[in-house]
Formats: structure tokens, C-alpha cells, sequence
């Protein structure tokens, strides 16, 4: 997550690296979901708990910098977690209103980069 938080919270070249380096990382999930459901097997786990922080905020995030970073193109697995993840009954009703989060990383974002005009 925090490769894809430097995606949101930067601009131009500074994002440009980040996308590289959310990739790359994107890549190494894409790689432990091969033949799974979800990161253990076919049960929600640990690490899918753990991880259910890109199911929830990425899509928040990619609508906010208008920038799709989980393509289901290119991360078709980690694409389908997402959905499996975030549909799932024991989950789904446990994340924020979407407009809610839409609201608060719009703010979280306005406020990063005046504070960086401000520097």
C-alpha cells in the first residue's frame, strides 16, 4: 500500500516513479495468487485481512487521480481478489461508505499538495 499511497500523494516525474514502483510490487502479489482464490488458498487469511487495505482504498484512490494502477489486464489475479475480497459476506459490509472515502482522500490529497506549494 505504500507504493500505491506515493502514486496518489505525488505528480509528474515523482508520480511516474511511484507508478514504477507499485508495479513492480503489484507484480510480486500477482505472483503469490497464482492457483488461489486468495492468499492462503481458497479461505480468507492473515494476509488477505492484511492486504484488505488495496481491496478498500485503491479503487478510492484510482477514481480520485483518474489512473488505473490494478489494470485487470495486467494483474488479473490480484484484480479478482479484489473482487472476491471486497464481495465477500464476512467483508463487504465492513468498509466505509465509498463517497465517505471518496470525500476524505480528496481532502487528504488537497492538503498534501498546498502544503507542498507552500514549501
Amino acid at each position: 500500500m505504500p507504493s500505491i499511497w506515493k502514486v496518489f500523494a505525488s505528480k509528474g516525474e515523482k508520480q511516474e516513479e511511484a507508478i514504477a514502483l507499485a508495479t513492480e510490487n503489484l507484480k510480486i502479489l500477482e505472483e503469490e495468487l497464482k492457483e488461489k482464490k486468495f492468499f492462503g488458498g481458497e479461505t480468507i487469511g492473515l494476509v488477505d485481512i492484511s492486504l484488505g487495505c488495496i481491496a478498500n482504498m485503491t479503487g478510492t484512490l484510482e477514481e480520485i487521480i483518474e489512473l488505473k494502477i490494478i489494470q485487470e489486464e495486467r494483474f488479473p489475479l490480484l484484480f479478482k481478489w479484489i473482487e472476491d475480497f471486497s464481495n465477500h459476506p464476512d467483508i463487504k459490509d465492513s468498509f466505509p461508505p465509498r463517497e465517505r472515502m471518496l470525500d476524505k482522500f480528496r481532502k487528504i490529497q488537497e492538503s498534501l499538495f498546498a502544503s507542498r506549494e507552500t514549501d
